[in-house]
């Protein structure tokens, strides 16, 4: 009697990730994220996605001078097997949290996915990551639908609290309350 040959797929650790990146298989121009230990393909961003990016790093750089770094496009590791790229985030201890490459999860206050085309992946996938690994908050922002979605109380289910905030209103990071967005800026 035969046996059957099933292929198994090999998932990547964290560790293997980054040595994709030290042998330069992988370089900072590759579109490529690590979910459970996948090598997932990340879209292309586009100008309005620019826009709010770079709209948003301005406003959180500004208020927030010395008490943390906001890094655009930046790796988090979430071992063992995710390596995720969040569109910008908010980290304790300012620069110093990041000498040693990619933040850890401890060091994440704020998490934000800027969504055009991407609202599944990052809603569905990116978002309980996140909330596993103690992400204090993550909001989303949802270019095609206008709104900003802001999820709080992470645990091994998901976030327990989503809000949803009106384009009127200015709304804050929990663990920054002097930090002040205005929604509506968001969707000029």
């Amino acid at each position: 009697m035969s046996t059957v040959f099933a292929p198994m797929r090999y998932k990547l650790s964290v560790d293997d990730f980054q040595k994709l990146y030290s042998v330069g298989v992988l370089t900072d121009a590759s579109l490529v994220e690590l979910i459970e230990g996948e090598l997932i393909e990340t879209a292309p961003s586009g100008a309005r996605h620019a826009e709010v990016l770079s709209l948003l790093y301005e406003l959180l750089t500004s208020q927030t001078r010395g008490l943390t770094a906001v890094l655009p496009q930046c790796q988090v590791r979430l071992p063992p097997r995710s390596v995720p790229t969040a569109d910008l985030l908010l980290l304790r201890g300012g620069a110093n949290s990041v000498a040693s490459g990619a933040p850890l999860a401890e060091h994440v206050l704020l998490a934000v996915e800027i969504s055009g085309n991407t609202l599944e992946h990052d809603r569905d996938v990116k978002l309980p990551l996140y909330a596993q690994h103690g992400i204090a908050e993550a909001w989303i922002v949802h270019l095609n639908g206008r709104a900003l979605e802001i999820y709080r109380e992470p645990g091994p289910k998901g976030y327990q609290r989503k809000l949803e905030p009106a384009l009127t209103d200015v709304v804050s990071p929990r663990g920054l309350p002097h930090v002040a967005v205005p929604v509506g800026d968001l969707f000029r």
